[in-house]
């Protein structure tokens, strides 16, 4: 890995004085501050937009992303063997805590100034209109045919697996979420919601959870890399976070609540996306993606891992009935 990395070293312009190689990557300390080299497996193309948005969010003052280092060829990557790597600033970070309220908080709040500067991002590698952004009515629709796909499929067994009986006894509360998530939109919601992404060019992080994020310290938290990033409704973010957050607090809709105003705070939602948020929380995608898999397996196999995230799934059942409840009345 010394021969790979200092091939690669020799693509930037850059002093180093000191090395640590770790996982794939390289931690250099340099007389341009500390720096990260880092091993991607993603498409040269993701590179290059990736640094297109990361430089207009630091030229809008969004200081809150580490900013991505050209080499002597003015591309945002080095290569070697047939791989890439990216040259980034380096901050040290601890994980957050999605039990710790206040961190919390202020990774939503990072999400929140993210959006907020995240809009008319322009791009010479990519088109919003090509990238296609998400329908969430459509989503919702096709998900709902997966799962009762699978009851048919699970309904013709003589014998079942115990995955397969958790299932019967259990999906009617699951589809009962989904019946309710899909009365909150409509086609129309869904083409404004598009609509304003391409118009705004909006980007949408695409993987944004606990280690996404790090804390520097009290005060102060950042986004580790846009790898994912692409244009699409950054509303996606919101819902996909808050939702693995409440998967791991019992659905505490006062928590929830108090997270979406930390965040509206910050970045305004209208009230068709107020809609749209509330019906992606309680759409249950973790119940959506396992009949998904199962729907399209072609095995009657390997279902531990299946029984494995359905019981995971039934500790806060009841929690998330109830909390989809409070979020049609309240919130």
């Amino acid at each position: 890995m010394k021969q790979v990395g200092n091939e690669v070293f020799a693509q930037y312009d850059i002093s180093i004085k000191k090395i640590q190689y770790s996982r794939s990557n390289y931690y250099l300390d340099t007389k341009q501050g500390q720096l990260l080299l880092r091993k991607t497996l993603i498409p040269k193309e993701q590179i290059v937009f990736e640094h297109e948005v990361t430089q207009q969010l630091l030229e809008k003052g969004f200081s809150e992303i580490n900013k991505i280092y050209l080499s002597k060829k003015q591309v945002p990557y080095g290569a070697c063997l047939d791989k890439c790597f990216i040259l980034q600033a380096y901050d040290k970070m601890t994980e957050i805590d999605f039990a710790n309220q206040k961190e919390l908080k202020a990774i939503i709040e990072v999400l929140a100034r993210f959006h907020v500067a995240a809009n008319h991002i322009e791009s010479k590698v990519r088109d919003i209109d090509s990238v296609g952004p998400k329908n969430i009515y459509e989503y919702f629709q096709k998900r709902m045919l997966d799962a009762k796909r699978m009851k048919k499929k699970i309904s013709g067994f003589s014998q079942k697996t115990k995955f397969e009986i958790m299932f019967l006894d259990s999906y009617k509360a699951y589809e009962g979420l989904q019946y309710k998530a899909i009365d909150l939109v409509t086609h129309d919601i869904a083409d404004q919601l598009i609509e304003k992404a391409k118009v705004n060019k909006t980007i949408l992080h695409n993987d944004f959870t606990y280690h996404a994020v790090g804390k520097i310290d009290e005060t102060t938290y950042k986004i580790t890399n846009l790898d994912n990033c692409t244009y699409n409704i950054q509303l996606l973010d919101l819902a996909n976070v808050l939702t693995k957050i409440m998967q791991k607090n019992n659905w505490d809709i006062n928590m929830l609540d108090y997270l979406i105003n930390s965040y509206t705070r910050i970045h305004t939602l209208e009230q068709e996306e107020i809609r749209a948020l509330k019906a992606m929380l309680i759409f249950p995608e973790k119940y959506s993606n396992i009949c998904f898999k199962y729907a399209t397996s072609k095995h009657r196999n390997n279902y531990s891992m299946f029984e494995h995230k359905w019981e995971n799934m039934l500790v806060y059942k009841e929690d998330q009935i109830r909390a989809s409840e409070e979020l049609i009345k309240y919130l």
